[in-house]
């Protein structure tokens, strides 16, 4: 599950680095997933880890995303980003099996049939 908010300003040298793009993809186990998506670790994004929450007068919205079949959690960081710059909270959670790849709290990583069937060949 990833959770994306209104982030309170925080001055640059306080400030967390960013999260790089879809880092699910190619943290935990190397596997194939991770091999091919590896090079997304120097593209940052605008969504920090930890980084205080806004403070407001009321209550944030908030919205489930539920991304499509073989995908993953943060498949529309752009979109999160975009609806967090503008008050709202928004949880996308994963789908163990179904998703791309899921890793869970205890350094499983979870991934669907149709990749770990997958033959050790190169593909010529």
């Amino acid at each position: 599950m990833e959770v994306w908010y209104p982030g309170a300003d925080v001055p640059e040298p306080d400030r967390p680095s960013p999260k790089p793009l879809w880092h699910e993809l190619y943290t935990g186990n190397m596997d194939r997933v991770s091999f091919f998506m590896g090079y997304l670790k120097g593209v940052d994004t605008h969504s920090y880890q930890d980084l205080p929450i806004a403070e407001n007068d009321g209550l944030f919205p908030m919205i489930l995303y539920n991304h499509g079949l073989q995908m993953f959690t943060s498949q529309n960081t752009l979109l999160m980003e975009y609806l967090a710059s503008h008050g709202y909270v928004e949880i996308s959670t994963a789908h163990p099996y179904e998703s791309l790849r899921v890793n869970l709290p205890n350094t499983q990583t979870i991934i669907p049939k149709f990749i770990s069937r997958m033959k050790n060949s190169i593909i010529r």
